[in-house]
Order: structure tokens, then sequence, then C-alpha cells
């Protein structure tokens, strides 16, 4: 698994590393949706609405599977990727503390500590709430909220640093972490070949870090029955980043076990 989130966020992942993130750090969005297809197969009928969708990745398999795809990122340079990518699907340029969610949707998902990004200054665990409580409202009985929240301790030590490269690109990223607030900062920086001439972007993002039994308490206060799991499928993340299960009760998937 790579060092970035997903791309809910603005001016945040502009066009070189909206193309590294797609190139070499989809990983996260394959594992998500993977597990959410897992979910699927019990979810009653309707659309999937993905916040922070970033190139499509995740919404090419959704749409592949059957279901139709609603997705949003804040970065125009991400819509165009998932645009070329999945031409059915519906996206557009806009934060998840706006938009209006499709309705009766099976579904709602975010992969890639979307929630965590603080590019829309409005953005926290009480915009998450928030969300969640329209998620909450628009999901039938038997759908679901799936998703990865980043908590403290995510920069090891307190300090990260990492490099990784592809034919035609490279990228630098060093994270550091904050207590007070619980923050993580990122400093990330791309180069990529195009027509024969390497360039070079530098872009800073911002996570809230929120921990993991408020993030539960406030999705169980909404009435969700939530689980928490340690990552997609077998998969197995950091301590520090941790997948949040959300059913709403009743429907096919009101049983005690899920399989994903």
């Amino acid at each position: 698994m790579g060092p970035l989130g997903a791309g809910d966020q603005a001016p945040g992942y502009r066009g070189d590393l909206s193309f590294v993130h797609d190139a070499g750090f989809s990983e996260l969005a394959r594992l998500g949706a993977s597990a959410a297809l897992r979910l699927l197969e019990e979810a009653p009928a309707g659309p999937v609405f993905e916040v922070g969708c970033a190139g499509g990745v995740t919404a090419a398999r959704i749409l592949a599977a059957g279901r139709d795809v609603v997705g949003l990122d804040l970065s125009p340079a991400q819509i165009d990727l998932a645009r070329r990518r999945v031409p059915a699907g519906e996206f557009c340029v806009a934060s998840y503390i706006d938009a209006e969610l499709p309705p009766v949707p099976a579904a709602v998902l975010a992969f890639g500590e979307v929630f965590n990004y603080s590019s829309d200054g409005r953005s926290g665990l009480g915009a998450l709430a928030e969300f969640a409580a329209r998620a909450f409202s628009a999901l039938p009985g038997g759908g679901f909220l799936l998703f990865d929240s980043a908590g403290p301790g995510r920069a090891p030590g307190g300090a990260t640093r990492g490099f990784a490269e592809g034919p035609d690109w490279a990228i630098l990223y060093e994270s550091s972490e904050r207590q007070s607030p619980p923050e993580l900062v990122r400093e990330i920086t791309t180069f990529r070949r195009h027509d024969g001439i390497w360039r070079r972007e530098h872009e800073t993002h911002r996570l809230h870090l929120y921990e993991p039994r408020a993030v539960s308490s406030a999705l169980e206060e909404i009435g969700f029955r939530v689980e928490v799991r340690p990552g997609y499928g077998e998969s197995r993340f950091a301590p520090s980043l941790d997948v949040f299960v959300a059913h709403r009760p009743g429907g096919p998937s009101s049983g005690e076990h899920d399989p994903a």
C-alpha cells in the first residue's frame, strides 16, 4: 500500500500527482473494491456512491459487476482520469460535504483516508458525522457505508520517508505527525517525464487524525451497526489505519455475518 490517500481534495492532486497516484498507488482502491463487491452480494439493489473516487479504479470494478456508479472528487485532474477510465460512470468535481447522494444507494464508499483530508476547510470529525447521517438517511435497510480512516500513529515514530518510481515517474514523500490537534502532514514531490522532458511538482497534504473509537461512536449514535476491521478482505493495514463497515439495520444484511 502506498503513502497517498484517495482524491477528495483541492487544489491537491494536480495533474502530475494524479497521474502518479493512478499509476503507482491504486492498490488501496482495488482492495476496497473487492471488499465492497463481497458486501454488495448481500446488499439491496441500487447504485453505488463513491466519495473521493480518484481515477475511477474502484468505479470500474463496481460498474463491471453490474452496479451503476456515481463518483465525486475535489480534484479535477482525478475526475478527468475517472471519466476516461469509466465512460459509463457518472462523475463530478465536488466535496462530500456539499454533495447530494443518489436516491436509495446500495452502498457509500470512501477509500484512501478520504474523510481525513483537510483540504476542504469545513472537514473534520463533525463533517464526517454529518455526512454519515445523510448516508444513513439515504441507504435502505441492508445498505452500507464502507471507508478507511487514519488515526494517531499514522507516521510511526512521528515521521516517515519514502520513494517510489515507474518508467516515466518518480515520487518522494515525507510524513510528519503533530499531536495538538492530531494531524498528519505529507510533503510530496513528483517527477514526471512528458514529451521527453522531466518536470517537478510539489504538494503539501494535511490530514486530520481520528481516534477509531470516536469514529465508531459517531456512527453508532446515528444508528449504524458498526464493525472495525484491520484492512479490506485479507489485507492487514498498519494499526493506525482502520476500516469501518457501517450497515443500516434491516434488509438482507441484518444477520451477524458479513462476507467481506
